[in-house]
């Protein structure tokens, strides 16, 4: 803010005090604070600097693809004003799910409305089938290897086999995991003929 000189060579000088800063920064100091007065024939300049904010905050949002379950969600704070965060920073390992993409490759950091989405797809694991003698432990007939996605329910029979029938339950369901997915069907010797089924 120009001063406007007297006769004497002095000029009164009122430093502005409502500057408003541009978006995305705050704050605002002197580089020198500025006298009442000045004097002289010299140009005198005095500074007055606004920085960068650097509290603002990104939400990200992990979502399974196609399905929309949410796997996470969480808040990156304390960010500067025009940071560039890139999807590729913000991906996490979740179990059985991999990353897929993300609703933008990056996010310049804003005043507000900062979100991103990543997408990540269900992998699919094997799941095994066993059939064994309930005393011996020994496999009765060949096992079965199936496929199944991560969370889904699958479900097998017991089989008919010579000479033995099914101890227990006849029908079984698991959830698929990451790993360690297991059926086993329990079986006694048939000792009246009737066999299994």
């Amino acid at each position: 803010k120009d001063g406007e000189y007297a006769v004497d060579g002095t000029a009164a000088l009122t430093a502005p005090t409502d500057m408003a800063a541009n978006k995305g920064y705050a704050g605002g100091v002197w580089d020198v604070t500025p006298p009442a007065f000045v004097s002289g024939t010299d140009t005198e300049e005095f500074t007055f600097s606004f920085e960068k904010r650097t509290d603002l905050t990104l939400t990200v949002k992990h979502v399974v693809s196609g399905i929309g379950t949410v796997l996470g969600t969480e808040s990156k704070e304390n960010l500067t004003f025009g940071d560039v965060i890139t999807a590729e920073s913000l991906k996490k390992e979740f179990e059985g799910y991999t990353y897929l993409s993300a609703s933008a490759e990056k996010v310049t950091i804003d005043e507000e409305n900062n979100e991103i989405t990543l997408y990540y797809s269900r992998n699919s694991y094997d799941y095994t089938v066993y059939y064994v003698d309930e005393i011996t432990g020994d496999e009765l007939a060949a096992s079965k290897v199936s496929v199944g996605r991560f969370g889904d329910t699958v479900t097998e029979k017991a089989i008919w086999i010579s000479g033995y029938m099914p101890v227990g339950e006849t029908e079984k369901s698991i959830v698929i995991e990451a790993e360690n997915n297991i059926i086993i069907f329990y079986y006694t010797a048939d000792n009246f003929g009737a066999g299994g089924g």
